[in-house]
């Protein structure tokens, strides 16, 4: 059951948390899960992991060191390692939830807990028009319809799970999205094949190339490609994408993801970091399913995950893996002393990594209220210390000069522009906010090579 509840905390929690899309739900994630595993370590008589679960933990590890390295190459030192800090809570989660896994309870964690935020966006709709417009608490409308998707299918595999399709149902229909919908279907049609395993990827990509005509999706997958095709072993560093888009897009269309998890994946990290990703969906896929609306919602996850960018909010990917989770087979094997007191050990330190990650980001974040409310001293103070936990970041500077520019201080805004650079020269914003600064034109002309349709 402690599987169950863990898996609920999670997706629940993350999801009310805008999806778990923004760093300042990180760090307390990170904290709570890895203390979970840890707790579940400790009480377990004896310590159990299943045994295939040690290939799929070991590929989520492998997966977010991978992410992590690449921010020795990386365009932008500062978005690599916080996606590999958002890669962190995946590795949290997992670990908890293989260390207490009870496969029953875990799925009707992820019912119960997708079931809660769908009641809170119909409600929060109070009457108004159905749309996907509305997309409380997860913010993206789209990842609410996926999970309403994936859970619909698991919903169906007990009745006491049924009452919960009178929220999914309609949630799927008023999130207005369509790769939720398709996704479903196409898991419905995957749960009555007798060999699946072969159709979950002929499926995703004849989905995505369905996507490309769908308005904008298409320059998107372009511009991945052609990422791709810049760096194809390790890829230009996790969460470059929306510079890589600036710099080369055809239009002047806003966009922060290419919106396909594996096109995104494969520019930004290579040949190497899709390899692992693949590799560790593929896992919970191998073999012949036990419970075929179980391998339903999971293939339909790993569908879903080729129209959309689900990897950058936690609360629908770990629910799609905690699900992958639950397809495991059930053996299980003993750890013994020495490999729990390593789990345990690790699992302290990952929550030692989270608790800093969480003063940084509430750090920053403060520091942003002090900005907007013009309280310069106090902005410098917060960000000074936001810049201790993460010096490798250009953030807190970033928030700095701009507050120095407003408090009307242009030299010394110059000089944290600078500084800033030093650390992150490909981020267009920051060469046009010391152009702003400084009246320099180089400074202009650099921000406008990185973003020529608006720098």
């Amino acid at each position: 059951m402690r599987s169950g509840v863990i898996a609920f905390g999670a997706v629940a929690g993350l999801g009310a948390a805008n999806g778990g899309f923004f760093p300042s739900s990180w760090g307390p994630a990170i904290v709570l899960l890895a203390w979970a595993a840890l707790v579940a370590l400790m009480l377990a008589r004896p310590a159990t992991f299943p045994a295939r679960g040690t290939i799929y933990f070991g590929l989520a590890c492998a997966a977010a060191g991978w992410t992590a390295l690449g921010a020795a190459w990386s365009a932008s030192t500062t978005s690599t390692i916080l996606e590999a800090e958002r890669a962190l809570v995946v590795v949290a989660a997992l670990a908890a939830i293989l260390v207490s896994l009870d496969r029953r309870w875990t799925l009707r964690g992820v019912v119960a807990a997708v079931s809660l935020l769908s009641a809170w966006n119909l409600l929060s709709r109070g009457g108004s028009q159905l749309s996907g417009a509305n997309a409380a608490p997860v913010g993206y409308a789209n990842a609410l319809g996926a999970l309403a998707a994936v859970t619909i299918l698991l919903a169906l595999r007990e009745r006491r799970t049924w009452p919960a399709l009178v929220l999914l149902v309609p949630e799927l229909v008023v999130s207005g999205s369509r790769g939720g919908l398709l996704a479903l279907g196409l898991g419905l049609v995957i749960g009555l094949v007798r060999r699946p395993v072969l159709v979950v990827p002929a499926a995703a990509l004849v989905l995505a190339l369905g996507w490309v005509a769908q308005g904008p999706r298409h320059e998107y997958y372009r511009v991945a490609l052609d990422e791709v095709r810049a760096a194809p072993i390790v890829g230009t560093g996790a969460g470059t994408w929306d510079e890589w888009w600036l710099q080369h897009r055809p239009t002047p269309n806003s966009a922060l993801d290419a919106h396909s998890v594996y096109l995104e994946t494969g520019g930004e990290e290579g040949l190497i970091g899709l390899a692992l990703l693949c590799a560790l969906l593929a896992v919970p896929l191998a073999g012949r399913p036990r419970d075929r609306l179980a391998f339903a919602a999971y293939a339909a996850f790993v569908i879903h995950a080729a129209v959309d960018w689900d990897r950058e909010l936690p609360a629908l990917w770990i629910a799609g893996l905690v699900v992958g989770a639950a397809l495991l087979p059930e053996e299980q094997v003993r750890l013994g002393a020495r490999r729990t007191w390593a789990l345990a050990t690790a699992a302290l330190a990952l929550g030692g990594l989270g608790a800093l990650s969480g003063i940084a980001q509430l750090s920053l974040s403060h520091a942003q209220d002090a900005a907007r409310s013009h309280d310069l001293a106090r902005t410098v103070r917060l960000t000074r210390r936001a810049a201790r936990f993460e010096p490798w970041s250009s953030r807190p500077l970033e928030v700095l000069g701009q507050a120095q520019t407003d408090a009307g201080e242009r030299a010394a805004a110059s000089a944290t522009f600078r500084e800033a650079l030093a650390k992150d020269p490909n981020r267009w914003q920051l060469w046009h906010d010391l152009a702003a600064a400084s009246g320099s034109r180089r400074a202009g002309d650099e921000a406008r090579r990185l973003n020529p349709l608006g720098g």
